[in-house]
């Protein structure tokens, strides 16, 4: 057996040099395990009859047994998806320039630099220590009027002519079904919408719409995923005199509802969307959202035209935020205190962003020279900031597309690297070395002109 190594003990802490200079590749930092598939396997059902006796001494048999049929269920529809998948034609943007059934289509953009093949650290994109998710390609964005289209299950998965799916309402062209994959897994185990598809009867139908809904609905996915689609529907409002019905989540989570309101979409004029099938002659469809220039260029100046328009503070550059994760459920650093401390040392200020309102959320960091955080949702919001420095700290798995936003924006872009404390080394917390941190925060006041501690 091998020998088992305190993983706080490691020295392959990293911090990131400066975007423009040459980044060569480093070790994946991820100890390798010598585990039988056999081994595995026996190790995996005996953390599930584990869960399962500790459910029974906790919730009770029916409980347990109800949690054992929705993981039952929730296993064998993401088995089944695949399938599922192959009796349909997927339509991306390049496939629908080219299909006959679309009645109205515009380009809204010329594509913008795909980001460099450069990843934090040189981490190899193909280790196990870099997750590639989302997964953009840069393409141009387009805006389609599609007829004739049925919105289904809780993704609103939109089908035309019961054997096309049109993909770019639920992912990037890059992940190749991956995420469509869940949302027809969500699909199969929908009451409702199952038994709206047999009776072939949707419970509404409506004129124009534009669909906002997609399981995928973070803080994150939001901003740059859906809200931006707002960009197109505008766009033909303004060349068309159409009538746009708006459909989002029954039951959004404020930044979505404050957001909406923020720029002039009240809930109560919106269809909250429960999943079955609703009829569409004409769905308003943009190409799948992704974070390019005009986009964010977008985002940020019809969002932050209405916050100055609402009365906020001029921006005026100074302020150091560390974006707090003592509210989230993963990701969180071990070693709040030491961190704290360094934080205090260089005046930046701690916030905890599920707190604020999202125009506050705006009016904040578009006062930001300074961001740091741990990866997560709340790194978004350097989108609303000029010409910043941005701290992005990770565990043991690298993720890149704040990377990618801030390079697109032109921010000064570092990372650290800290340590994952479990083996779910995505969403495991993490403790971060002090030392690097202090020394990643000294050469950045030093490139910037500040005095450093």
């Amino acid at each position: 057996m091998k020998q088992e190594i305190s993983r706080l003990d490691r020295e392959d802490v990293f911090v990131s040099p400066p975007l423009g200079t040459e980044i060569s590749a480093v070790p994946d930092p991820k100890p390798e395990y010598t585990v039988t598939n056999n081994t595995n396997v026996i190790m995996r059902v005996g953390a599930l009859v584990g869960k399962a006796r500790r459910k029974w001494e906790r919730d009770g048999p029916l409980a347990t047994y109800r949690a054992g049929r929705a993981l039952a269920l929730d296993r064998a529809s993401k088995a089944v998806a695949p399938i599922v998948l192959t009796q349909f034609d997927l339509a991306r943007t390049e496939d629908l320039i080219d299909d006959h059934r679309i009645t109205w289509q515009v380009k809204l953009d010329e594509s913008t630099a795909a980001p460099d093949a450069r990843t934090p650290f040189g981490v190899d994109p193909s280790s196990r220590g870099f997750r590639n998710l989302p997964r953009y390609s840069y393409t141009d964005q387009h805006l389609f009027v599609v007829p004739e289209v049925e919105l289904v299950g809780p993704d609103a998965i939109p089908v035309i002519d019961d054997d096309t799916i049109v993909c770019e309402a639920i992912e990037p062209s890059g992940e190749e079904g991956y995420r469509l994959k869940q949302a027809v897994a969500r699909t199969l185990t929908d009451r409702r919408t199952i038994a709206e598809m047999i009776s072939r009867d949707p419970h509404q139908e409506l004129s124009y719409a534009c669909s906002l809904v997609n399981s995928w609905d973070n803080y994150y996915h939001w901003v740059i995923e859906h809200l931006p689609k707002l960009r197109a529907l505008e766009y033909l409002k303004r060349n068309r005199d159409v009538q746009v019905e708006l459909v989002v989540p029954a039951e959004p989570p404020s930044y979505i509802e404050e957001s909406l309101e923020l720029l002039g979409y009240s809930l109560e004029d919106c269809i909250g969307w429960e999943g079955g099938v609703v009829s569409v002659d004409n769905l308003v469809q943009p190409s799948f959202t992704e974070p390019t220039v005009p986009v964010c260029r977008w985002l940020n100046e019809r969002v932050g035209s209405e916050v100055d328009r609402n009365g906020a503070a001029p921006a005026c550059g100074d302020e150091r935020i560390f974006v707090s994760r003592e509210k989230a459920r993963t990701r969180k650093i071990t070693n709040r205190a030491e961190v704290s401390t360094v934080l205090k040392e260089y005046d930046i200020k701690t916030y905890t962003t599920e707190d604020l309102r999202f125009d506050e959320q705006v009016e904040l960091f578009s006062r930001a020279s300074l961001i740091v955080g741990v990866h997560g949702a709340g790194l978004t919001d350097m989108i609303w900031a000029d010409d910043c420095a941005i701290v992005e700290i990770f565990n043991d798995v690298i993720k890149p597309p704040y990377f990618e936003i801030a390079r697109l924006l032109g921010h000064d872009y570092h990372c650290l690297r800290g340590v994952s404390t479990a083996d779910d080394t995505y969403n495991s917390d993490l403790h971060v070395d002090v030392s690097q941190l202090r020394h990643l925060l000294d050469e950045i006041d030093r490139s910037s002109g500040g005095e450093s501690n």
